[in-house]
């Protein structure tokens, strides 16, 4: 057996020179994003979908090339879009009353104006900025004006209002979504014309709202749910990351972010809940892109990713994730879209813990191995996660310089190891033998 001992320092001067490679650009599907709203990039089946100032743009996520094709509706202000089955699109547009909605429902070849009123009339007019459709009944859409929601049931025939009414104002409009659990729940959010922000959840189909995530000088740029619990939802906001256990009534900040950067989109790993993922950038001009991630369903997040772009101004506004691919859509301060990124997790690398030396033996190991440092730890976490990125072990409150793990009843195979304390972590390979 050969004891693996890893110098730290030298590793994070190789991860560095490499730091520019990991994410993967995927092209720039036009020159500017609508203004009004933060864009929100898309996925159908393996495609994704960016909305512009001159349509809509689609590519493969598993394209080599940087290549976009016209996905239709080309020379309209795209603020947002819903696809809907295998043939039909319904945009919310930048434009003038009576000039709002737009369906296709041949995939974007034509469409038709549908606004039928929505957004309202003469001085209490305002354009569409979100919209999004019943996943259990595809006839029924809501969108967002200002702050007011307005629900068709006829596939767009015609709109009612259902939170607030036509004419309220918003500074910043940012969410609109039904739960995709449970169609009866609707949340709608950003900020308000006074900074405030808010969310306003109405858990009986529109009937009855009411707001909360209320903070003076902040705002609730992006939502997620947990794929299987219904009353798991964590919101972006400026500076932090907070959650709600009861579906959006309460909410408890976990990740104050690091020099308070706004948090614009957050998304779960397919293929594991407890893996989440996070980021956007921080308030002025700014050439990094950051990606948190969390490993533990959004208790405790860490810097996972970053890379540098010299002189290129990038907000990360928009993620959604396509098997184990993270597809990252980009713009500057301006609304100029600056591309469209993905990153492989399994390929990513992660700061580490700086000036220390690690070491495994025995490794391969069949019963106990025992992992030393050379400065003593304080209060660190190791987590063990199996080839799935399943936490199978974890260790808390670790001090000293060595600390001995049992197999246990864990299978033979290869195992990444974390140790992690404060923002630093370190990574390794176990290797687990019935010899």
């Amino acid at each position: 057996m050969k004891t693996i001992r890893i110098n730290i320092l030298l590793l994070l001067l190789i991860l560095a020179g490499n730091s520019f490679g990991q994410l993967t650009y995927l092209g720039t599907p036009a020159q500017k994003l609508t203004y009004t709203t933060n864009a929100l990039i898309k996925l159908k089946q393996d495609t994704l979908y960016v909305p512009t100032e001159n349509g809509l743009f689609k590519k493969s996520v598993m394209s080599t090339d940087t290549l976009w094709i016209p996905a239709g509706f080309q020379g309209m202000k795209i603020n947002d879009f819903v696809l809907i089955g295998p043939d039909s699109i319904i945009c919310v547009v930048d434009s003038t009353e009576g000039n709002t909605v737009f369906k296709s429902i041949n995939n974007g070849m034509s469409f038709s104006n549908v606004t039928n009123g929505f957004g309202g009339t003469g001085i209490d007019f305002l354009q569409g900025t979100r919209i999004d459709v019943n996943p259990e009944n595809h006839h029924e859409i809501i969108a967002m004006t200002g702050s007011c929601v307005a629900r068709s049931t006829d596939f767009c025939a015609s709109w009612t209002p259902i939170y607030l009414d036509w004419g309220y104002s918003l500074y910043q409009p940012c969410v609109l979504r039904y739960h995709p659990l449970n169609s009866a729940r609707m949340y709608s959010g950003g900020e308000l014309s006074l900074f405030d922000s808010y969310l306003a959840y109405s858990f009986d189909s529109g009937t009855n709202w009411t707001m909360s995530a209320v903070e003076s000088n902040n705002a609730v740029n992006g939502i997620a749910f947990h794929p299987t619990s219904a009353d798991t939802i964590f919101i972006g906001k400026e500076g932090k990351i907070t959650r709600s256990a009861d579906g959006g009534v309460t909410w408890s900040d976990v990740f104050p972010t690091p020099n308070y950067e706004y948090i614009y989109a957050i998304v779960y790993d397919e293929n594991n809940s407890n893996i989440l993922y996070a980021a956007g950038a921080v308030n002025g001009v700014n050439d990094i892109v950051r990606i948190f991630r969390s490993l533990d369903g959004g208790t405790s997040w860490a810097e996972w990713v970053t890379q540098s772009f010299p002189n290129s101004d990038k907000q990360v506004i928009s993620m959604v994730m396509y098997n184990t691919v993270l597809c990252l859509l980009t713009r500057d301060h301006n609304a100029n879209l600056t591309g469209v990124y993905k990153l492989d997790p399994s390929t990513a690398s992660v700061p580490e813990i700086a000036n220390n030396k690690i070491s495994i033996f025995p490794n391969p190991f069949s019963s106990e191995t025992t992992l030393h440092t050379d400065k003593p730890l304080k209060n660190a976490t190791l987590t063990i996660e199996n080839s799935f990125g399943q936490t199978v072990k974890r260790l808390k409150h670790i001090s000293g310089e060595s600390v001995t793990l049992s197999r246990v009843n864990l299978p033979n195979g290869m195992y990444v190891i974390r140790l992690r304390e404060g923002n630093e972590v370190y990574t390794g390979k176990l290797i687990i033998t019935d010899n």
